[in-house]
């Protein structure tokens, strides 16, 4: 992915930890030339990581992250409330951007401005906005985690539904109603029926809002999330799955096979197809738990086929080009069908507005 927002970049969800980070205001200047700290705003450095030079490229994106939120609610003469992806991070959930701007609500004037780029160990981050947002969509009121107030998630879901580009509104909003929903594959009944309350309450505030621009996205993007996806690159597959295929989709399908349950990803059970998300949290980080989930994967997808079903994997790396991804999708499945593969009408709105916001993004 490009610099900037174009996505997370690697199979590692960026969330905030509130890790204890050195702060320290003023120049400095001899400390950053050393690599002994490094500037994250105007006057404000951090301590560099220990073992800098080894850190993973995810890390040193999320620590860049984490070290603006902090600049700037230390730096502000005035409380601001975070918003939007920075609200997510602050919230513990990830989002799809691997550098996202830093977003706050302020009383009164605000004139954006851009944070520095931060170059950590052999990591060069680049420079991102410091921008505000107006105005709320919820009566909820902020809340104050680890000494910074944030937006609540109902009002954070319904800010990135509306201002997001698609993909990162369908990711966020999946992530806030399974958090909200406390969602349990294991005790789906119960889950599902708080997923229903949750989504519906998001969209009768957002049907309350009047006429107002993005809505129409929004509500295709709060139809659609689903509290199911447990993790970032199932988020990702779902709006792929969901701007494509004319088919029901279900997520965290159920399939017992000679007193085996199976959970599929995702799920066409008219069809017995199924998609499976190969992520590194599943296949392990070191080699002999990539050799046992491995050997798992193959024992599972035999017993899968042999019960009649089909089974289509997608890598993580096929996220990254998701126009090619909705190709394969689509040539997979119409070899399983003779129906023709229409993508539905909401589906492909969603998916043309994701085209647009990607390249005006870019243009900036």
């Amino acid at each position: 992915p490009r610099s900037g927002e174009e996505g997370i970049g690697d199979s590692r969800p960026m969330k905030m930890t509130h890790s204890d980070l050195v702060m320290l205001r003023g120049n400095h200047k001899g400390a950053i030339a050393s690599r002994e700290l490094i500037r994250v705003k105007r006057g404000v450095a951090i301590a560099a990581p220990k073992q800098s030079e080894a850190l993973p490229r995810w890390e040193a994106f999320s620590t860049a992250a984490e070290a603006r939120i902090l600049a700037v609610a230390r730096t502000m003469r005035r409380e601001v409330v975070f918003t939007r992806e920075s609200a997510m991070l602050i919230h513990g959930l990830p989002c799809w951007a691997h550098n996202p701007c830093v977003s706050i609500r302020v009383a009164g004037s605000f004139t954006p401005s851009s944070l520095p780029g931060i170059i950590m160990s052999t990591h060069q981050i680049p420079a991102v906005r410091l921008r505000s947002t107006h105005g709320t969509y919820t009566e909820a009121q902020p809340q104050r985690i680890g000494g910074l107030l944030v937006d609540s998630l109902e009002e954070t879901a319904l800010q990135m539904a509306l201002k997001a580009r698609p993909l990162d509104a369908v990711i966020a909003v999946s992530g806030i109603i399974k958090a909200v929903s406390r969602f349990d594959r294991f005790r789906q009944p119960a889950s599902r029926r708080r997923e229903e309350i949750v989504k519906a309450g998001l969209l009768d505030g957002l049907r309350g809002l009047g006429s107002i621009p993005g809505k129409r996205q929004a509500e295709a993007v709060l139809t659609l999330s689903d509290a199911g996806c447990e993790t970032i690159g199932e988020q990702a597959l779902l709006f792929a799955l969901a701007t494509v295929m004319p088919y029901e989709i279900h997520t965290q399908h159920e399939v017992v096979i000679r007193g085996h349950s199976y959970f599929l990803d995702f799920a066409i059970p008219s069809l017995k197809i199924a998609f499976e998300f190969d992520g590194l949290i599943k296949m392990g980080e070191d080699h002999d738990s990539f050799q046992r989930a491995h050997h798992a994967l193959l024992s599972r997808q035999r017993e899968l086929e042999d019960a009649g079903w089909t089974v289509i994997r997608v890598a993580w790396e096929e996220l990254m080009d998701l126009a090619a991804l909705r190709a394969k999708l689509v040539g997979r499945v119409s070899k399983c069908t003779s129906a023709p593969i229409v993508s539905p009408a909401r589906g492909e709105a969603l998916w043309n507005r994701q085209l647009v916001t990607t390249r005006v993004a870019r243009t900036r």
